[in-house]
């Protein structure tokens, strides 16, 4: 059976940051799939991934450009200016199922099931409780980040007709948060991720000593600070190797650019595309992911792990990653110190791998089939609901029919 879809994501869209990457991977797979995929999202996006074979509805833009970064009282305004473009699309494409990402979609997604009865399936990318207090420096802005994640985290997701965790640990926590057990479910991110290996890609620099790549964004969950810090005791032994750290163009620096000063073995590097960040990828003898957070899972890894190089990351990820075939991950445990010998560990552990590290085309029609499995649950759960939508409905439709006999 295939399904008309609303998927929501409250940012710009699309985007290469790794939520709006597994929402358009994700879009596009359930298209491939023949299913109607809607995607609902801010009113601007980056060019330089754009969706294919689905649709894509923007809010109102009279706002302006749209904000990505953190928590802040724009944002709550540009999520606000998504609820009538929603509630438009479920009405005029007869939506079947409502997907809604992260926390600040859901929301919208309930409100709009109120009164049209369209299922939510919520999509966990992370929890509340252990990622927005890091977007606050001040300790009474931590505290009252730490209540409203654990209210947000208690209200949200247990309000879905399914839950979709993307992995055990999310779904350990979401259980004890009130999630019912039969509407929860595990579904990894599995992304199409091409096969580029290292040692078939044209090197972007002479060799003139070892160097460590990280690519991402720059918020403050990526523990960039931490990842300098090691970086200066690699330095000490090793005083050749170098950084860098590539990120998109129109990603905030968030200090970055301040902390890189006066650290000659560090550079920023701004990729214009994707080929840009093949190409640095490739050219590294170590890439590394310092981000120490537990709850999500950095979609980066399955790049990393394509080019079969050395992949330094924490205890949390490389447990969600698994020990395959060919898998190199050095993991570490939560300080500079740790990620430091990590890298220095697998910079002596030679060049790439030559198997392929995890079977991500398989994984990807597996979690696929998944998702559909989800839908025909709550679709079947929730057909015949009465809803105030479809009581107007009936109510306009008795007065015609006694207005055409009058």
């Amino acid at each position: 059976m295939t399904y008309r879809i609303a998927m929501v994501v409250a940012a710009p869209f699309p985007s290469p940051r790794g939520s709006q990457v597994l929402v358009r991977d994700l879009a596009e797979g359930l298209a491939e799939r023949g299913h109607e995929v809607h995607v609902v999202c801010y009113a601007a996006g980056q060019p330089w991934t754009p969706p294919e074979r689905v649709w894509v509805h923007r809010a109102p833009s009279f706002l302006g450009r749209p904000e990505c970064y953190g928590p802040s009282l724009r944002r709550v305004a540009y999520t606000l200016l998504l609820l009538p473009t929603l509630f438009r699309v479920v009405r005029v494409f007869s939506i079947d199922v409502i997907h809604a990402h992260n926390y600040e979609a859901p929301i919208l997604a309930y409100l709009v099931r109120r009164w049209t009865g369209i299922p939510v399936v919520y999509h966990g990318h992370n929890v509340m409780s252990d990622e927005l207090a890091r977007y606050f420096r001040t300790a009474p802005g931590r505290k009252c980040a730490r209540l409203l994640a654990r209210y947000l985290d208690r209200r949200v997701p247990a309000a879905a007709d399914a839950v979709v965790a993307l992995s055990e640990p999310m779904a350990r926590f979401l259980r004890r948060c009130g999630v019912p057990e039969e509407k929860l479910v595990i579904l990894p991110p599995a992304v199409a991720v091409p096969r580029r290996h290292a040692r078939d890609f044209p090197k972007l620099r002479e060799p003139e000593g070892p160097l460590v790549v990280y690519a991402g964004n720059l918020d403050p969950y990526q523990d960039i600070p931490a990842l300098l810090r090691a970086m200066d005791a690699v330095a000490r032994v090793r005083p050749e190797t170098k950084l860098w750290i590539v990120t998109h163009a129109g990603s905030p620096s968030l200090g970055t650019d301040t902390l890189v000063a006066g650290r000659p073995n560090v550079e920023i590097r701004v990729a214009e595309n994707f080929e840009g960040v093949w190409s640095a990828l490739c050219a590294a003898d170590v890439l590394v992911c310092p981000r120490t957070s537990w709850s999500g899972f950095p979609i980066k890894i399955w790049n990393y792990l394509a080019t079969g190089l050395p992949v330094v990351t924490s205890r949390a990820v490389a447990r969600l990653v698994g020990r395959k075939a060919g898998t190199r991950v050095f993991s570490f445990d939560g300080d500079s110190a740790g990620l430091a010998r990590a890298i220095l560990v697998a910079l002596d552990s030679g060049g790439p791998a030559r198997e392929e590290a995890v079977p991500l085309g398989q994984l990807r029609s597996e979690v696929l089939t998944g998702f559909e499995a989800v839908y025909d649950r709550v679709t079947s759960f929730r057909r015949g609901v009465h809803t105030p939508l479809q009581d107007c409905k009936n109510l306009l439709q008795k007065k015609a029919l006694w207005g055409s006999y009058g």
